[in-house]
């Protein structure tokens, strides 16, 4: 039971930690800092016009090239992409 709790709380912790990291980061300064480390900036996504899949398509293809992103930050991004590059 004591190992159980401490599984749970450790998890908390982890959560609480990730949240503040991401917390008061705006998506396209999130989008900017984890594409930045391939792209010079975010003029590759400009003028760009895409469906939700086809983003969705982007966004699989750079995580297979090395983006590291957790669950939560990938649907920021998408987010973000959506709301100002999608048609």
């Amino acid at each position: 039971m004591k190992f159980n709790l401490l599984i749970i709380i450790m998890f908390g912790i982890l959560y609480a930690i990730f949240s503040l990291k991401t917390a008061g980061v705006t998506p396209e300064q999130l989008a900017v800092k984890k594409c930045s480390k391939c792209h010079y900036s975010l003029d590759i996504i400009k003028g760009k016009q895409l469906t939700k899949l086809e983003w969705i398509s982007v966004l699989d293809r750079m995580q297979k090239k090395g983006a590291n992103l957790s669950n939560k930050e990938y649907k920021i991004i998408l987010n973000y992409l959506l709301r100002g590059f999608s048609n």
